[in-house]
Parts: C-alpha cells; structure tokens; sequence
C-alpha cells in the first residue's frame, strides 16, 4: 500500500460520520451486531436470510446475529468446506444452512438462486479487494467489479420474485447491500455518459478497481430501491475498516501497509464491524435506498455516489451487460 492510498484512505475514514435516524441512541460507531439485536429486538421467526460470504470475516458475525433472532440462515460462499466450519464454530441451536455460490461465475450464481425456494433478507456482503493486477470472472467482467457488483446484481435479479413475494408493508423484505467508504476512491472519469467498467479507458490500479466496485454497490442499492414495490427496500452500508480476510491480496496484508492498517487505519473489531448490516437488516422504518454508516444514514459519501444520473445509467449497463453474459453462456 502506498503512503498516498494510506494517507487518503485514512483522511476518508476521520470524515465519514453517521446521521442517527429511526435508531436507538444507544448504537453507534462502536455497537457490535450483538448489541443491535439486544437494541431493536427483532422476532425473525418464519424469515430466511441469505448471507454471502458468510464464512468469514463480517458475514460470520451477521449470519450468527441473524440467527440468534429465530432467523433461518442460508450461509452462501465459494468455498463449503469453509463454510460448514464457520456453522461449527457458531451455537448448535442456531438454523443455519451452507450453500456453494461462487459470484466469479454467473453459472453458480444461477445453480445457487434455483436450489432457493424463499427468501426475506438478502444480505450482499462477500467482496474481493484490491487484486494487484487485472483479472476477469469467468463471464468476462474485470472481476473486482465482476464479484463485487454483477455476481451480486446477478443474484438479486434472480431472487427479487421471491423478495417481492415475502415482503408486506409491515415487514418488508430487504436487499442490503455492503459497500465501503473506499467508493471515493472510484475513477472520477465515470458518469452518466460514460461508463468504463473494465478499464479499457484507462490503467487499471488495484484500489481504483476495488473502488469502483463499491461505488457500483451503492448507485446499485440506489437504482434498485426506486424499481423496488414498497413491499421490499434496498439500502447499502459502509462497515468500518477491519481487518479481515478481505485484505489477503492487498499490500496492507503484511509489511509496512498492515502497521498501518492495524495502527491507524482499522477502526472496528469484526463484531462492530457486522453492526451496520445488521441494523439495515432488522431496523424499524429503513429510509429506502440510503447509504448507511454507523448504524445510521451516512452524512459524508462522493459526489458520484449522490447522482441520480449515474446510478440510473449504471443500472442500465448492468442489465445490457448481464443479459449479453447470461445468452452467452445459454443460463
């Protein structure tokens, strides 16, 4: 990691505050996903969640927490034998079922909605970050925005029937979405005109690629929520910066850029870290298609992730895109 990505990294994180709305005082930057349960209270009984990625890291934390509210959760991952070790270590008592989904294949992606046969609460968590050098998904898309963002828009796309059929007015269903303040860092050549998802316009740089992923993330979660019934909502979220499996491919994974990140630039357990999820999962009155922080709507986010505009032209190249990729590939 260099001194200028570390530097801007950390000057992004000291500016990101929450707006406290529809929440209980009492959680905030430092709430653990625990304690927003032991906060709101929520009976989940009769839900289903899906969490992917929820072998590690921040999924670990959300799918226990859902789970310990009645909830029934669908622990989706790449690898299962990962999978089924994370549902080991958690409370036997909880109801938690471990499924393959690998978002670096839209085929997977496919096999995984059609085993699904309901679904409440879809928790879009898994990610890669910062690959030191451009690859693409087996679908052809720069995968960094393939994982992050297509597999993932991929899999909403095939399960929002069965969203729209379970939400009510009451209790709608929800598609959570987990971004990060790193959107800033997206290239500031995108906007409604022109989209360069692949970097074909210019170099790839692994935090830009990884930025824009997450700047996807949060127009996605946008654009989504206006195409929504009001029967299920959509919102994204910032979790704070753990560290977590996430950074294995990154140059904070050891050396002088982990100092940092553990020193400076970490400032969440994983426990806390799972909070913001958590919430957006379970809060009463969730302001549709908001970009969270905190257990509370973000107040500092980039120009590009506020346009209108842009989220609405990013929704349509997503569509074109997946539709070429799934005729390609006869999904």
């Amino acid at each position: 990691m260099t001194r200028l990505v570390a530097v801007s990294m950390l000057a992004w994180l000291r500016g990101s505050r929450g707006l406290v709305i529809n929440a209980p005082s009492a959680l905030g930057k430092k709430s653990t996903a625990a304690d927003v349960i032991a906060t709101i209270k929520p009976d989940l009984s009769g839900k289903i969640a899906i969490v992917t990625g929820g072998n590690s890291g921040i999924g670990v934390e959300t799918v226990k927490a859902l789970a310990s509210a009645k909830c029934k959760v669908i622990l989706a991952c790449r690898n299962v034998a990962a999978g089924k070790a994370a549902r080991e270590d958690m409370y036997r008592r909880y109801d938690i079922d471990v499924e393959e989904l690998d978002l670096n294949d839209l085929a997977s992606v496919k096999r995984f909605a059609d085993r699904v046969a309901d679904v409440d609460l879809l928790v879009l968590n898994a990610g890669i970050m910062a690959l030191n050098k451009k690859e693409l998904t087996v679908d052809g898309f720069e995968k960094q925005i393939g994982v992050n963002h297509f597999g993932h828009a991929y899999l909403t796309r095939l399960l929002r029937p069965k969203l729209e059929a379970r939400g009510t007015m009451e209790t709608p269903s929800r598609v959570v979405v987990v971004a990060s303040t790193a959107h800033g860092f997206a290239a500031q050549e995108w906007s409604a005109e022109s989209l360069d998802l692949d970097f074909k316009q210019v170099k790839y740089s692994p935090w830009g690629a990884y930025g824009n992923s997450k700047l996807a993330n949060i127009l996605f979660a946008k654009a989504l929520a206006k195409r929504l019934p009001e029967t299920v909502t959509a919102v994204s979220l910032h979790p704070g910066v753990i560290r977590t499996p996430l950074w294995r491919e990154t140059a904070a994974a050891g050396g002088l850029g982990g100092f940092l990140l553990g020193r400076f630039m970490a400032d969440k357990s994983i426990p806390q870290g799972a909070a913001t999820t958590v919430w957006a999962a379970v809060a009463p009155n969730l302001p549709r298609g908001e970009y969270l922080d905190d257990c509370a709507v973000a107040s500092k986010r980039s120009d590009q992730a506020k346009d209108d505009a842009l989220a609405d032209a990013l929704w349509e190249a997503t569509e074109a895109r997946l539709d070429a990729a799934v005729a390609k590939r006869g999904l």
